[in-house]
């Protein structure tokens, strides 16, 4: 088994209604996540977003860069 990163960028839209992911390309996807931007709660809730959406455990998924932005570059660890 061979561990692949997959590289994703991710607008969080955060504060909204209810959860949904919104995929805009391969690479491309836009978070709408009920959690405010504070404390981490909104980069928590992105994570268990795409853990669920991408079928993997939230331990493979990793911010890269954007802690602190609503544009977030996300890195999954896929075991192929």
């Amino acid at each position: 088994m061979i561990k692949s990163p997959r590289y994703l960028n991710v607008k969080v839209v955060a504060r909204s209604s209810r959860q949904k992911l919104i995929k805009i390309d391969d690479h491309h996807y836009r978070a709408k996540i009920v959690s405010p931007p504070e404390k981490g709660k909104a980069n928590q809730e992105l994570i268990g977003l795409l853990a669920e959406h991408f079928d993997v455990s939230p331990w493979l998924i990793s911010i890269v860069n954007g802690h602190t932005s609503a544009q977030k570059l996300i890195k999954i660890d896929i075991t192929i």
